[in-house]
Parts: structure tokens; sequence; C-alpha cells
């Protein structure tokens, strides 16, 4: 950041030089000038934080160029500005923004970004508030969270939080929750606090309470954390034990709580706004380092007090604007809402579009405006109206996709005519006809492009004929009813032979979907946190055709490559190996095969099937191996099947884990 650190001259011998430097949060920039010996000098640039080993910085972070470092003394290198089309010749033009995003060349070239672009990495977020934030503005990280708080930089942006700061305003309650709990103001302290208390426990991971009154709760998690009996090497791998809160059996929200062997942390959730009667509330531990078992030593639900709830849900939840217009029937009707799962329509299903999103199919009537009371949390209701637009194959020009079982509204005829009769014809095919002034209604069954044309006769006879055609492409389509499980990190297939190869795909940032034309999708998830929903649409951002639960799990086998002695004979030892699974359902099995005949069962036999109903509600399992004395270790491997399928394999040891679960 322009402050000499090392300062040392002359021809020297590759040894290290090293200084101390205390870093805020955020990206820095490092600068090393030496002399290239006629290119026999060497130099390698190595960093270490405290108490962790050194590591190289990689090439692709480095940045070199030879010759004169500033010839205009502009504070940007020759190089840079012969590189991004500047003047190196020119100091004026280091105040210059050529891309308009208020950072200066000069400022660009400090931040290590490109000053024709806004937003040099691409992810959304502009270059001047990633630099006056501090996250990263030349390498991708949208989804990155620095502080921890569970909200990734894209939402800090879009909330108005600080991506480096769980709590933006300091007031107890963290960004995450404020954010996409509780729907107030990060920016601005709040009083939010817990009230009566409603029900509480002295152990379990679940209990059940009941609301006297519409209203959100405060729940709060005692947690020990505690070494198993078996822990023979206590040394946690993490600092930190994911813990996922539920409600009703939907998911909710998660904390990272501090790993703590000595002390009960508590880990505090916040419900949506529930209607009066009982419900029920748990928590699940997605740890996968098996040696730590994490106890609920109480569970406490508060009522919440402080909180205007109307404005809670109108902040979390977005409606579509209306008046709305469809031209096929159902129309498709889609928002945002934190908890897709508590919004209603009056007489209509909803159904999720994704994590955050739901959509409802309504019916339509030529002639109206149907009315869509749709309901958030059963507290705050937005009254929509959807309209039928008609179709005029005489003035259409552009083609129109529409779900299999839509029908279109024909109406109009040629110019300005006000009389005579329209037929409509579907692949040559009569398919109805209307007088002008009125309309008809054609339903599309079938997959597939129709030629739809329309012909007009007028009343009386010697008068002449008008015609017209555009294209209709009708497109359906099904996932199979079974959700699939997931591997986190592990791509798999999934057979969809219901599923049109027209159809494209919706999906949040941490799920991956892709349709090969022979109707096998490749599924692909990165976390474990939330619902994973894919949609299948018509277009991009059109109706959906129909929708896919994701069950993302992993598994974790031998953590820490250990294996323990149970007991030892003269010719053979036995020895226990736990594994670790989260979000495994019922359809999902886990084989373990051992690697060699010399290593066996207590049945004598190399396979074992291990179904979910073994692993504890910690999802640890234990399976035994005899193995002949002198044998080294009880290799052996397990693979994840669902439904006869193999979707992927146990991980092994802390070194393979996905960067999620480090």
């Amino acid at each position: 950041d322009g402050s000499l650190l090392i300062d040392r001259n002359g021809i020297n011998s590759m040894t290290p030089t090293t200084a101390d430097v205390l870093l805020s949060p955020g990206y820095h920039t490092l600068r090393v000038e030496y002399f290239d010996n006629l290119g026999h000098a060497g130099l390698v640039l190595w960093w270490t934080r405290p108490g962790q080993w050194e590591e190289s910085v990689a090439s692709d972070r480095l940045w070199h160029a030879e010759g004169p470092y500033d010839t205009d003394g502009d504070g940007m290198p020759d190089w840079w500005e012969e590189a991004h089309g500047l003047d190196f010749a020119d100091p004026s033009d280091a105040a210059l923004d050529p891309d308009g995003d208020g950072l200066s060349n000069l400022a660009e070239f400090r931040a290590g970004t490109d000053p024709h672009s806004a937003d040099s990495d691409g992810d959304g977020m502009p270059d001047a508030w990633e630099v006056a934030n501090g996250t990263c503005p030349f390498l991708a990280d949208a989804l990155a969270d620095p502080d921890g708080d569970g909200l990734a930089n894209v939402e800090e942006m879009r909330f108005g939080a600080d991506p480096l700061v769980s709590d933006t305003d300091g007031d107890g309650i963290s960004d995450y929750d404020e954010c996409l709990q509780l729907g107030t103001n990060p920016a601005a302290a709040d009083s939010v606090c817990a009230g009566a208390p409603v029900q509480s426990t002295q152990a379990g991971r679940s209990c059940a309470f009941e609301a006297p009154g519409r209203q959100a709760f405060a729940v709060t998690a005692r947690i020990l954390h505690e070494w198993r009996d078996y822990a023979r090497d206590k040394r946690p791998v993490a600092t930190s034990n994911r813990i996922v809160f539920r409600v009703d059996g939907h998911f909710v929200a998660y904390r990272d709580v501090p790993f703590d062997v000595s002390n009960v942390v508590n880990a505090v959730f916040y419900t949506p706004v529930l209607p009066a009667g009982v419900h029920g509330v748990s928590v699940e531990t997605c740890s996968p380092d098996f040696r730590v078992r994490a106890d609920i030593v109480g569970l406490a639900v508060n009522e919440l007090s402080g909180v205007d709830f109307g404005e809670v849900v109108r902040r979390r939840n977005s409606p579509p604007e209306g008046p709305l217009a469809s031209r096929a029937s159902p129309a498709f009707v889609e928002g945002s809402a934190r908890f897709p799962w508590l919004v209603s329509a009056t007489n209509l299903t909803v159904r999720p579009s994704g994590s955050d999103s739901w959509y409802v199919d309504v019916p339509l009537s030529p002639g109206e405006e149907v009315p869509v009371p749709v309901c958030f949390e059963g507290l705050v209701t937005t009254n929509l109206t959807v309209a039928w637009q008609a179709t005029d194959l005489f003035s259409e020009t552009d083609d129109i996709a529409i779900r299999r079982g839509s029908s279109l509204l024909f109406a109009g005829g040629p110019g300005a005519v006000q009389c005579g009769t329209v037929s409509v014809y579907t692949n040559d095919a009569l398919a109805c006809s209307y007088a002008v002034g009125s309309s008809a209604a054609l339903r599309f069954d079938n997959d597939g492009p129709y030629a739809v044309g329309a012909v007009w006769t007028p009343e009386g006879e010697g008068s002449q004929v008008a015609s017209s055609e555009i294209a209709v492409v009708c497109v359906g389509g099904s996932f199979p009813s079974a959700s699939p499980a997931c591997m986190v990190g592990a791509s798999r297939s999934w057979s969809c032979p219901e599923m049109s190869t027209n159809a494209v795909f919706s999906s949040d940032a941490y799920t991956h979907f892709g349709m090969s034309s022979a109707g096998v999708a490749m599924l692909l998830v990165d976390d474990t946190r939330g619902d994973r929903i894919v949609a299948a649409r018509i277009s991009e951002g059109g109706p959906v055709l129909d929708v896919a639960r994701i069950d993302p799990m992993w598994a974790v086998d031998s953590f820490g490559n250990v294996a323990y002695l149970v007991e030892s004979s003269e010719d053979h030892d036995r020895c226990r190996c736990y594994m670790r699974q989260y979000g495994a359902s019922d359809s999902v099995l886990f084989r373990v095969d051992s690697c060699t005949s010399s290593l066996l069962f207590d049945d004598y036999s190399t396979t074992r099937w291990l179904p979910p109903s073994e692993f504890d509600e910690d999802g640890i399992a234990w399976f035994e191996f005899l193995k002949t004395r002198g044998m080294a270790s009880p290799c052996h491997t397990v693979t994840v099947y669902q439904d006869g399928a193999m979707i992927g394999e146990a991980v092994y040891g802390n070194g393979m884990l996905p960067e999620e679960l480090r």
C-alpha cells in the first residue's frame, strides 16, 4: 500500500528477509522492486499468518515488468498504463475516469482493477463499491462471506451492510438476522429483544410450542461441545460448528457457532411470523468432525418484542407490481419471498420457484380482471389483478411460447374492420372461429410448434379474404417425483425422461443444473444451506413447467484417516471405523467395500450396506472389520447410492473436504 517494509540493497544470495505488517480487513497491494542481474536473479515471495505455515504467493497473483517504473511520475507504472491504453508520458491521465465508476485511473491501478470497466471481475458488484467496502474488485467474490455472518458479499451490498463486519450497526443483532430473518435495517440500531417465554426444554434437539397469536419468536439453543469417548486426537480442525434451524420441518437459518468444549454457547434464531397454533422447532448439527458432539442442553422459545411485524414482512417479500396481463391462461404470476412456504393465495396453489421465490397459476376468463390476493406469512396481503390479453393474429409478428395445457385468446381482424368472421387454423386444420368484435379461446394440449393462421371472411359476397399466420411453440415437461440427492462438490446424473428438451432451467447460485438432449441432467451443489430448488421454464424468466427439490448431502469417512483398535487376538485385529453423513434422505444407501480379501466384516463378507436408519441423530455410523495381524490398515471405500445409481463417494480425512465443510 505504498509503505516500505524491506529495503535490502545490493546483490544478495537467495536468503530470506522478513518483515511484519498489520493489515486491516480487505485487499492490499505489495510491490517488490529488485535487480534482475542479467537474468540470473531469483525472487520468491512468501507470506504467513501467525501460527500458520508459510505459503508462496501464486504466480497468477503477481504482475511483472521490466524497465523504467513510472516515466511521468503519476503513480502508475509505465507497463500498466501501456497495457490499458493510457499515456505513460502524460501525468494528467491519473485523475481521469474513463469508465465513469467513480475511481480515477490511479485508484484503479492501486485497486488492481480495469480502468475501462466499472465491474472488472464481472461479479455484479461495482469496482467503486468493492474498493470502498474492502472486498476484492479483481476476483469474482460475490458469493464470498468474509465476515462469516451468513450473507454473501452481493447480499451485503444489496442490503447496505458492511461485508467485513458481521453486525454493521453494532446493535447485537447480526446482519444476517436483520436482513434475512427480521427484515430490519442492518445499518441502523434496532431494539429487538426476546420477550415473554413460551416454551423451554432442558435437553433435546426439538420442541413443540403453541403460538398464542400470529407473531414471530426468538429461539435460543444452548450448545455444549464435547469430545466423544473414542476421540484420541483432540485437536479441532475448525473453529466453529454449523447449526441448522428448522421450523415445522422447513429450513429457516443456520449459525456457525464457536467450537468451545469448556463453555455453553448460545445460538439465537428467529422464526417467521407464524399463525396461532402448535409449531415445531428443531436444530441440527452438521460438522463433519465426528469426534465432536454438539449437545443441545436447552431450547428456549420466547415471544419477539420491539418489532413491527407488518413492516418486517413487507421488507422481506416482493410481490409483482400490478395490474398484470397475460397472453396465456392460466397466467403465470411470480414473486420473491424470504419464506416461500408461507405465501398463500385464495383458492390457488402457491409453489416455490426457487429458494426465495414463489409462483402461482391463475385461470383467466375473457373480458375479466381476475383478482389474486397474495398473503405473506398470513400478515400482509397484496391484491393483484390479472387480465387475459388477447392475441390479434393479423397484427402479431412475434412467435409465442406457452406451456402445455395453456390457452390463448384470439380477437381482432385485419385493419380497422368492424364485421366479418375470423377462422383460426392450427397446422392447416380449423380450430375455432369468432365474429369480429368478440373472441375465442384455444387450448394447446400437445408439445411442439404450431403454425397458427387466421382467415378473415367479410360479410356479403364478392368481398376479399385476408389471412395471417404466426408460430406458437408449446412446451411441456415434468421432473421425476422423487427428489434427487446430490453430494456437495460432486456432480451426478439424473434421468428426466419426461422433461422437454426445449425447457430452460433456473436455480440459485449454489446449484448448477444442465440437461442433455437425451433427457439426462447433470447436478452439482456447492452448499447444504437452505432449500435447493431447480425450476424448468419455457424461456429465460418465463413460466414454470415444474420444480424439483434437490437434497444436498455429504459424507465423510475415517475422519483424520483414523481407525480404532477394538480388540486384538493371535491372528487378527478387530478395528472400528466411523463415518458421518448429513442430509441423506431415506432413499440413500451407503456401500462399504474392503479393498482386500484379508479385511472382512463380522459376517466374513467384503461388502456392507448402511441405510440412513443406522446413523444416529448426529449422522454418525460405525462398522467393524476383522483384519489379518500385520496388515497395515483397514483400507476400504464408501460409495453412495440412490435408487440403485451411484451418486458419489465419501471423502476421506479432513484434507479432502469440500470448501464449504472445512
